[in-house]
């Protein structure tokens, strides 16, 4: 499988900055258990 790179800025409302900082963080161990 070809290598694929995204780069993305994502904004939060003040009021939702911990709601997305915590789905976020869970991409975190399923990223680092891929190859590569």
């Amino acid at each position: 499988m070809p290598n694929l790179t995204i780069v993305a800025q994502i904004l939060a409302r003040p009021d939702q900055i911990e709601f997305v900082k915590s789905d976020l963080f869970e991409l975190i161990p399923a990223t680092r258990a891929e190859a590569g």
